[in-house]
């Protein structure tokens, strides 16, 4: 063989291994940019659910005072005293019996249910 032809068959060498190694990044790349976007959209589906499930907390949060404010009315209307008065007492019996006491409020609850379903 003449040395054209080494040339020309270490070109071709050259040029068929660049392409491979050319093809592999693409696939690896590519590989990665679905398996990328498979999470992504997984991270989303769980965050939808995730904020669903929390809409359902604060309603509930909302839907407690609501009853704690039509018992409030009815133990004030036969045992008297103050609405304020009644619900401390009340609250501070719950708290006693190893419940929590609620920190938000209903106001932020009815706010944040609103700010979720936007």
């Amino acid at each position: 063989m003449d040395a054209q032809t080494l040339t020309t068959l270490g070109t071709s060498l050259i040029v068929a291994l660049a392409t491979v190694i050319g093809s592999a990044i693409t696939a690896y790349f590519g590989f990665k940019s679905v398996k990328a976007t498979a999470d992504m959209a997984k991270a989303k589906e769980e965050m939808a659910s995730a904020k669903k499930e929390l809409v359902a907390a604060y309603r509930q949060i909302s839907a407690y005072y609501q009853l704690e404010q039509e018992f409030i009315a009815v133990i004030k209307t036969t045992n008297g005293g103050t609405e304020k008065s009644l619900k401390i007492s009340h609250r501070d019996k719950v708290v006693e019996k190893g419940f929590e006491r609620p920190s938000v409020t209903h106001n932020q609850a009815e706010k944040r249910i609103r700010e979720l379903e936007i």
